[in-house]
């Protein structure tokens, strides 16, 4: 299991990303994802990297 600092610098990597959303409630902070980001991102890579699915890559 990744270490509670492994943890931090994925999330905040994909908060950085645009991926993901933070909230701070007391000492804990919630992580929700950004739909609309993820949609584009897989998006992009099933149209663009893969070219839908005809890609060796998918």
């Amino acid at each position: 299991m990744p270490s509670k600092l492994e943890r931090h610098h994925h999330l905040k990597r994909l908060l950085d990303a645009g991926l993901l959303r933070s909230r701070a409630q007391g000492t804990f902070h919630y992580y929700e994802a950004e739909y609309p980001a993820l949609r584009t991102l897989t998006d992009y890579l099933w149209e663009d990297c893969c070219k839908r699915g005809q890609s060796s890559c998918c």
